[in-house]
């Protein structure tokens, strides 16, 4: 949900909200009481006063209100507070407003408008009484995280922190803390229900409410059996109809709640789809899921209507489409092809049904398209259709939606979402073909294999998706200007990003992909180096969302990722690039994590190799004395990464003590009684699954000669296979859920994160149930397209995984295994984009650029190097070439 906060501000960058140009009506009490003065912070506005007593925690107060209604509600709190003499902070405009109570937007956060932090409960009890009295009869949004006082709509409570105070995670975030009754320093969490710490008693209310037990009754008679979707404008259900036994879906409306940027709120919108669904089941039934019942309860509507079954046309396609795996036999593509025809036609078809009956429906996304039995098509979720004679609800999915200038010449968003669905079905590349549409046709067709057949079916699909990109379609550039404080870069990096060589033909990366990878890894560099932006005080390097969770220096989501991208791509890094990174990795030192991806190892391993072995090595002591180094064993952010950073310290200063450390981490992990039991139910893979820790204990082995760490991590490769599943096609693959199945091929979880581990302990050991289990593993990352390019959780990680395996199992000079390498790395140049300031990449969910090595720019460029100047231990890896040098 972070990302929601991200993407108001920029159309080109991930800033946080208050970066936004234009956030609207801005609030403020109308009345100030003298001394008070009201201060921003994030998007909302503090106010407090010479005097006023600031409390760490407590019983805090939140006023909700209508948008309506905000300023009258501000007043008056505001005049309740300057009586009382607490403190209290409101939203600041409203673009924030709707951002907070926006149908995706976070549900902790939902129904907030003011906060009050009174002193103690007498202080509270007081304003609390006061805030009733003059709220009475005011409606307003419930606020999920909080209990109502009293009989009151808008005013609530909860026992929760006062003051931002938090404490660091492994994994780089931080956890908001709060004290218990008890004095323990506990976790202030932010669920969307009311909890209470323990040993904290509400003092508000004469007895606990009984807890809630059962499934939920609504309406009166439908049982709900499973909770679809969650979010600010209410949930969705699966339920049965106790009268009549069948099984319904329900879809609920929160009141004051759940806004578009329209100002719409979510009870309005859902009226509107009822009487939708009610006049096209009279004129048309099956078109549109039958309406069985609207009703209220509490303050909440319900829409119930028929149960349609079905898998998401995106969930349908990554499950069957073939197309992206190189392997694929002819066989299995062209009957891929042929049902996706298929279902392209069958929707055609329900769409025409619907034309036909004067509507559009205005989201034709993915997501509200199901794929029933026989791969029969139903269109759900009616909330966006308009009149086909009538003005856009511009309700539409980013991505799915015409962009403006389409719109002003008359296309139709159903139009558009046909040709994006079309796309899907072959790949979704959407919002790049917007962005950059000029020549990434021919590309996906490359990567696709389309011309190696000759079926009817892919004639159909191509010509469907192609309508509005077009096979030179034209190139549309964001708007810089729209972003506040991102303004040039150096000016001499931004000259040379903007002499690039443009992206590679399908023909060129056929004929010449040695030449092809080599210009890019180049180009995408200066691209990358074009993006520092040395004059901000927040970033060097924009960056992904996680970022702004987690630090700005680390390896995965800051500065220090990208400068070990740079490096080894063999790009000089300018001088007021590593300054400022060397001055912030000491200044943030004590604010890190002390791991490998997340915290100071991992920047301690970057300073070492770009030459500033001393800061490396303060930082690296840090890393070693962290509390949460022992407390953790994983390679992101545990004892594994940190034992690993060691190694490399040892190697770049000859220092002894390092190996010892080193060791002394390996001892820790191999002598736990259950280290598998210790990792938990983490996702299997290389950052906080058993394989990263394997790695570390075979980088040790090497080191020391100890075969007992090898041994121990040779069981936790084991352990790591117990968890793989096999696929109808032969292949292993890992799943995020037993049920959901969703695959994972990524590096950092998942199958090319376990392969490169497997390759060196078969290289090793020759355990034959790794050896057996390595080229089936391998070849669930060989693919040629993934939504996300990223390194760690995209297709520059299978890139990066499958140019190891290659080596690593002797298939460097094994003909098509061999050339499968830089076909797949070919496959990145798709997700390349040409902007004014040089190549770039797309990061984070495809929407904004990042340079981060987690998703952006600098683990394309990472994974791109491995394939160009071959192995250098660009994923931090520690392998002893012949003769004694390392890599």
């Amino acid at each position: 949900m972070r990302e929601f906060w991200l993407m108001f501000a920029s159309d080109e960058y991930y800033l946080p909200l208050d970066h936004v140009t234009d956030a609207g009506t801005r609030y403020a009490p109308t009345s100030v009481r003298p001394g008070w003065a009201g201060r921003p912070r994030d998007c909302w506005l503090d106010w407090s006063a010479p005097g006023v007593p600031a409390v760490e925690h407590g019983w805090k107060i939140h006023v909700s209100s209508g948008l309506l209604s905000a300023q009258s509600t501000l007043d008056a709190v505001a005049e309740i507070c300057f009586d009382e003499q607490v403190r209290f902070k409101h939203i600041a405009a409203e673009k924030f407003f709707l951002a907070l109570h926006h149908k995706h937007g976070p549900r902790p956060q939902s129904g907030k408008f003011c906060a009050v932090y009174p002193t103690d409960v007498e202080s509270a009890r007081r304003v609390l009484d006061r805030l009733v009295e003059r709220r009475r009869g005011a409606e307003a949004p419930h606020i999920l995280t909080d209990r109502r006082y009293r009989d009151s709509a808008s005013v609530h409570y909860r026992y929760g922190a006062f003051s931002p105070r938090d404490r660091l995670l492994a994994d780089g975030s931080r956890e908001p803390i709060l004290v218990d009754a008890a004095g323990r320093e506990i976790a202030d969490v932010r669920r969307p229900f009311f909890t209470l710490p323990d040993g904290v008693v509400d003092p508000f209310i004469e007895a606990e409410p009984s807890p809630h037990t059962g499934s939920v009754l609504l309406g009166g008679r439908y049982r709900v059996t499973a909770a679809i979707r969650h979010s600010n404008a209410g949930g969705s259900y699966r339920a049965v109809d106790e009268k009549t036994g069948r099984t319904v879906f329900i879809k609920e409306a929160r009141a004051h709640n759940g806004y578009t940027w329209d100002r719409v709120d979510a009870q309005t919108r859902l009226r509107r789809e009822h009487r939708t669904l009610v006049d096209l089941h009279a004129v048309d039934p099956g078109l549109a899921p039958e309406p069985l019942e609207y009703f209220r309860a509490w303050e909440h509507e319900f829409l119930v209507t028929e149960h349609v079954p079905g898998t998401p046309l995106w969930t349908w396609a990554g499950r069957y489409n073939r197309m992206i795996r190189p392997a694929a036999t002819r066989a299995e593509r062209t009957a891929y092809l042929a049902r996706a025809a298929g279902v392209l036609a069958a929707l055609r078809a329900v769409l025409d049904r619907l034309h036909a009956q004067g509507r559009r429906f205005g989201d034709l996304s993915p997501g509200n398209v199901l794929i029933g039995p026989d791969d029969a098509v139903r269109l759900v979720d009616f909330e966006a259709t308009s009149s086909l004679t009538g003005p856009e609800l511009k309700m539409g999915t980013e991505g799915f939606s015409p962009p403006q200038a389409l719109v002003d010449a008359g296309v139709d968003s159903d139009d558009y979402g046909f040709a994006a669905l079309a796309l899907v079905l072959l790949f979704p590349l959407q919002k790049l073909m917007q962005v950059d549409g000029a020549g990434r046709a021919e590309l996906l067709r490359r990567d696709l294999g389309l011309d190696d057949l000759d079926e009817p079916a892919q004639d159909v699909l191509w010509a469907a998706a192609l309508r509005y990109y077009g096979t030179a379609g034209a190139m549309t550039r964001p708007d810089p200007s729209r972003s506040r404080d991102v303004g040039p870069g150096v000016p001499q990096l931004v000259a040379r990003a903007r002499e690039h060589r443009g992206l590679p033909t399908a023909a060129d990366l056929d004929e010449h992909p040695t030449r092809c990878l080599r210009e890019l890894v180049e180009d995408l560099g200066a691209g990358l180096l074009a993006m520092a932006r040395p004059e901000r005080t927040d970033w060097l390097f924009p960056p992904s969302p996680r970022a702004y969770g987690t630090n700005m220096v680390c390896v995965a989501y800051g500065t220090a990722g990208v400068i070990h991208a740079l490096h080894h791509a063999g790009i000089a890094i300018p001088e007021e690039v590593s300054a400022r990174f060397r001055r912030e990795a000491l200044a943030e030192r004590d604010r890190l994590a002390p791991g490998l991806h997340v915290g100071t190892a991992g920047v301690a391993w970057v300073l070492a190799e770009t030459g500033a072995l001393d800061e490396a090595l303060e930082l690296i002591d840090h890393a070693g004395r962290h509390e949460l180094t022992r407390g953790v064993i994983t390679l992101e952010g545990g004892a594994a990464g940190v034992g690993t950073a060691q190694l490399a310290l040892h190697r770049y200063t000859g220092d002894e003590k390092r190996l010892q450390s080193a060791a002394e981490l390996g001892e820790l992990i191999r002598d736990l009684d259950d280290p598998t039991a210790v990792l938990g139910k983490s996702l299997q893979g290389l950052l906080r699954g058993r394989a990263g820790v394997a790695l570390f204990l075979h980088h040790l082995t090497d080191e020391t000669g100890d075969e007992s760490f090898r041994r121990a991590g040779l069981t936790l490769l084991h352990a790591e296979l117990d968890g793989a599943i096999e696929m109808p096609t032969g292949d292993l693959s890992f799943v995020e859920h037993a049920e959901l199945r969703r695959q994972l091929p990524f590096l950092s979880v998942g199958s090319a994160g376990v392969t490169p581990v497997l390759a060196r302990y078969v290289r090793a050991t020759g355990d034959e149930r790794c050896a057996e289990a390595l080229p089936r593993i391998a070849a669930d990352c060989a693919l040629s397209c993934a939504v996300d390019p990223g390194l760690y959780q995209g297709l520059a990680g299978a890139v990066y995984a499958w140019a190891d395996y290659a080596d690593l199992a002797g298939l460097a000079h094994a003909g098509e295994a061999a050339d499968l390498v830089p076909r797949l790395a070919g496959g990145l140049v798709k997700h390349v984009v040409r902007h004014p300031d040089g190549l770039r990449v797309l990061g984070s969910a495809t929407t904004r650029y990042s340079a981060d090595l987690h998703s952006g720019s600098a683990g394309v460029l990472l994974a791109l190097s491995r394939v160009v100047h071959g192995p250098t231990g660009q994923f931090f890896t520690l392998d002893q070439r012949e003769g004694g040098e390392t890599t």
